[in-house]
């Protein structure tokens, strides 16, 4: 934003006469439009990241942590009752 006080400042010091308000309009239209394309950039690349992580996933159905909701004192070895952690094949 500094640019813009110098840019102006510049202006009016070589006498070209400068209608800020329309300059600034459009100057923060400008920055509208930045920032909309940077959003859809953003967002386009969000959609294609989560695309390729499902269909990574789906081609890997027995990789991965697997947490049992079933209390099973047997499985995790502790007599506890706070179901089992692990990976792989729970078949």
């Amino acid at each position: 934003k500094e640019w813009r006080e110098t840019f102006s400042t510049y202006c009016v010091s070589h006498g070209q006469l400068l209608n800020a308000d329309a300059w600034l309009i459009s100057i923060d239209e400008m920055d509208r439009r930045v920032h909309r394309a940077k959003d859809r950039m953003r967002m386009e690349r969000r959609k294609m990241m989560m695309g390729h992580a499902l269909r990574h996933d789906l081609k890997n159905t027995n990789r991965g942590v697997v947490i049992d909701k079933v209390v099973n004192s047997e499985s995790n070895g502790n007599g506890g009752g706070s179901g089992s952690v692990g990976g792989g094949d729970h078949g």
